[in-house]
């Protein structure tokens, strides 16, 4: 399923929900805390959790975002997620074959001093 894209109104969260909840497994996820941002409609929410598929595969490391919510009367009107860069290229090489995992794989390569010519298995 395509997880990162935008979506929209309530059959879109309900899409994403689904999406999600058919790739991880969200028994680790725990909201940390939350706080309204003074003078707006907006709170913000911190959560945690540690990556793992429905499968079982995991990163084993506890990684946190922050989610902003906005609020218009008593209706969530829209919810954005931030992670930090390095904790989403843990959490996208658990859906390999990735490109990020590609990627970060031929820089670390790179970085030990491989090239084509004496590349490592």
């Amino acid at each position: 399923p395509a997880l990162y894209k935008e979506y929209s109104g309530v059959d879109g969260f309900l899409e994403w929900q689904a999406a999600t909840n058919a790739v991880f497994d969200f028994k680790s996820f725990q909201m940390v805390g939350i706080a309204p941002l003074a003078g707006t409609n907006k709170v913000l929410v911190e959560a945690s959790f540690i990556p793992t598929l429905v499968g079982g595969k995991t990163t084993g490391e506890r990684l946190y975002q922050v989610h902003e919510w906005t609020v218009v009367g008593t209706k969530v009107s829209s919810f954005s997620a931030y992670v930090k860069t390095a904790d989403a290229g843990v959490q996208e090489n658990l859906l390999e074959p990735s490109p990020a995992s590609v990627v970060d794989a031929a820089f670390a390569q790179w970085a030990k001093g491989f090239t084509a010519e004496n590349a490592a298995p």
